[in-house]
């Protein structure tokens, strides 16, 4: 890939409570169970998830920013998580994305659905924090847009469908650029 040069017009910035916040959410996601030794911290703090939301929203500070990074350190762990036996196996992710979206599913007074594994419980507490302040039509909103993104919406879930049926034949090749995971 060639070298190219980029001349952004404008400074970077960043929060000034980036540390605070690494601090912080290193410590709720402890807590919760999905860092579960030193070896997994120092994996984690290589993704630089706070640094990112600290980039992001530069103006963020205190629990604003910290929202911001339990954000991106959802979708990362997430993400890393079908990076390994289970981006092979369809039946593992089935029954985590099946209870991820009951969890989108569910109204936000809702206690019929408990998550039962710690990315559920992380994602819900994220929810819950994000929500705190809005107005009953902002939740409503919030829920609405959460079950759509989540494949609660029955015209996307028709639109993935479609989309599926043509990538099937894909699945090796696809495989294969993800790299050893896959192989």
């Amino acid at each position: 890939m060639p070298d190219i040069e980029l001349d952004m017009t404008f400074a970077p910035r960043i929060s000034p409570d980036l540390e605070t916040a690494r601090i912080r959410n290193l410590e709720w996601l402890t807590s919760a169970g999905l860092l579960t030794s030193t070896d997994h911290q120092a994996r984690y703090l290589g993704w630089n998830p706070a640094d990112l939301a600290a980039r992001f929203y530069p103006d963020a500070v205190g629990d604003d920013l910290i929202l911001g990074v339990q954000g991106q350190s959802f979708f990362f762990f997430f993400d890393d998580l079908f990076d390994g036996h289970l981006g092979t196996d369809p039946v593992g992710p089935y029954a985590i994305c099946r209870e991820m979206a009951a969890t989108a599913h569910r109204s936000p007074d809702s206690t019929l659905v408990q998550p039962t594994f710690p990315l559920a419980h992380v994602w819900l507490d994220h929810c819950s924090r994000a929500q705190e302040g809005m107005s009953d039509a902002w939740r409503e909103r919030n829920y609405c847009e959460r079950r759509r993104s989540r494949g609660g919406d029955p015209a996307e879930r028709r639109r993935g469908r479609q989309r599926c049926a043509g990538l099937a034949a894909l699945a090796p090749s696809h495989r294969l650029c993800r790299g050893p995971a896959y192989n």
